[in-house]
């Protein structure tokens, strides 16, 4: 099946390639790309009046299960910029291999560059830290795009980073205090962020995989032991099995997004619920 859509994006970009009559709209704005909507947030927080922006992954999809199809590669066409997660993020996979033999126009700015890749988890965009230098590897990008304009990205940038560094240290002094640490997700997405704030994650799922019995019965016990009340998923994927272990303990289910389009509200939103959920 990926290797059909693949061939189809081929053909899509052969396609687009020899449509030299058709006529191209012209802006002054930078048109970008991006591979989440959290991204598109990003862009557009550093970029402001300078940017457009064009999320592939739609709201509430789940990137885990979204195959590129040619649309994407007609997005592409007309861009200025891709900023793509990097990292080892398998949709850009399948995505770059269709893509990589016709790219003349398109800057591919890997956000993910100088950021350390930990245990293969794609889920910077979630961790305070990496989320800064995400940040700066777009407003360099702008910067090279439109250099009249860096006094401007650079405004937007601070802007962006000094509030990130307030809630930060005010989320910080909270779960420093917090008599427990461990909180229960469904989906591993949280271990940068669990990192930062020296919290345990503890995931149902297994390396991206349903869990087999063995994994579930260390689980149940692991959230008993730490009397777990809340057992967090996702929008976008499937609560069985973070049902069935709410189950067993006796917890509720509670949701938390690791793919917002406004990454600071989401910021807010996930660390007060993992807070009340200590209590």
């Amino acid at each position: 099946m990926q290797k059909m859509i693949l061939s189809t994006i081929l053909i899509t970009i052969l396609f687009i390639g020899c449509g030299k009559n058709q006529p191209m709209q012209k802006s002054n704005k930078i048109n970008s790309v991006v591979t989440l909507i959290t991204y598109k947030d990003f862009v557009e927080s550093i970029g402001g009046a300078e940017v457009v922006v064009t999320s592939l992954i739609p709201p509430g999809a789940n990137p885990h299960a979204f195959e590129p199809v040619p649309d994407h590669i007609k997005q592409m066409s007309d861009a200025d910029v891709y900023f793509k997660v990097g990292g080892n993020f398998h949709f850009e996979e399948e995505l770059m291999s269709g893509v990589s033999v016709s790219r003349e126009k398109l800057t591919i700015i890997d956000c993910s560059t100088g950021i350390k890749i930990i245990n293969n988890n794609p889920h910077v965009w979630l961790g305070p830290d990496q989320v800064k230098i995400i940040l700066k590897n777009i407003y360099s990008a702008l910067v090279r795009f439109k250099p009249d304009k860096e006094e401007y990205f650079n405004t937007n940038l601070e802007r962006f980073l000094t509030k990130l560094d307030s809630l930060e240290t005010q989320f910080k002094n909270k779960f420093n205090a917090a008599d427990r640490k461990t909180f229960v997700v469904y989906h591993e997405a949280w271990g940068y962020y669990a990192n930062h704030f020296n919290l345990v994650e503890l995931a149902v799922e297994k390396e991206g995989k349903e869990p087999n019995v063995y994994h579930m019965k260390n689980i149940v016990e692991e959230a008993k032991k730490n009397k777990i009340k809340v057992i967090f998923s996702e929008p976008q994927t499937n609560r069985q099995s973070a049902l069935a272990v709410a189950h067993e303990i006796g917890a509720n289910i509670d949701f938390i997004n690791p793919h917002p389009a406004k990454y600071l509200n989401n910021f807010i939103e996930v660390s007060n619920k993992l807070l009340e959920s200590f209590k």
